[in-house]
């Protein structure tokens, strides 16, 4: 009788033992997926772009933590990404005038849809909109990189475009149609239709459909405000010969008058 209490007592413990073993594991390995989980959060977190700023129906004037200082078009982003300490590395959407402030030891990188512009100190302009990277220096010297790893070098008053993994040929250009936004209107020598629609659908957010003009390569010469929406469209409407009317929410189209 003795006998048998013992070896129900030993079992009993032994069962005891045995359980707690076991939630300690269950613990240990709770707290290491937790541990893991946390870690990959924690990475992936890190290497995501970090938005700087972003302006609405306005042009807005940013400062970047080196001084260097930054003029947003509207409707436009600007994003600090992961980097070493010794790159100042940005990524555009949209567009914007940068005046960089010089570094020799840290090299000041804005990466665009098509491209990377590296730079130490100097003033230029870069635009996204389009399905192109537009770059335009006004000072100093910039590189143009795209993403198959072709490269250029600018000098004052040139401009290319980084169009799918090409960089096109460079021209010259004393700045205006590529600054005029800053001062709410858009300069047009010989510019094609096409792409004045673009840039207005990227400056004011909407969409614009023009269907009876023969060619949208059309060449169009003027200025045109941009403070306000529908006299920019009362203007262009003049040039083209016709009026816009809007069909949806900042849906527009062109009615031709004649």
């Amino acid at each position: 009788s003795s006998q048998t209490i013992k070896k129900t007592n030993t079992n009993r413990n032994v069962l005891h033992l045995h359980s707690k073993s076991t939630n300690i594991r269950i613990w240990a390995t709770a707290a290491s997926v937790l541990i893991v989980a946390f870690i990959g959060i924690f990475w992936f977190t890190s290497q995501q772009p970090k938005l700087v700023a972003q302006s609405d129906s306005t042009i807005k004037n940013v400062t970047l933590a080196d001084g260097s200082s930054v003029i947003l078009r509207p409707n436009s982003s600007i994003y600090e990404l992961p980097s070493s300490d010794s790159k100042r590395s940005y990524k555009l959407v949209g567009e914007a005038f940068f005046d960089v402030t010089k570094d020799e030891n840290h090299p000041f990188s804005i990466k665009a849809l098509t491209g990377t512009v590296t730079v130490l100190g100097t003033r230029f302009n870069v635009s996204t909109w389009g399905n192109a990277t537009q770059v335009y220096l006004e000072e100093g010297k910039v590189q143009l990189q795209s993403v198959a790893n072709n490269t250029l070098i600018l000098e004052p008053g040139e401009t290319a475009t980084i169009f799918d993994s090409e960089i096109s040929e460079v021209s010259f250009s004393n700045g205006t149609q590529f600054k005029d936004w800053i001062s709410n209107s858009i300069v047009l020598n010989s510019t094609p239709l096409a792409e004045v629609v673009k840039e207005l659908e990227h400056h004011f957010n909407i969409e614009i459909t023009i269907t009876d003009i023969e060619s949208s390569s059309e060449l169009i010469t003027g200025t045109i405000p941009t403070n306000n929406l529908n006299q920019t469209l009362n203007d262009l409407g003049i040039i083209l010969g016709g009026t816009f009317r809007e069909i949806g929410t900042n849906k527009f189209s062109f009615i031709p008058l004649n």
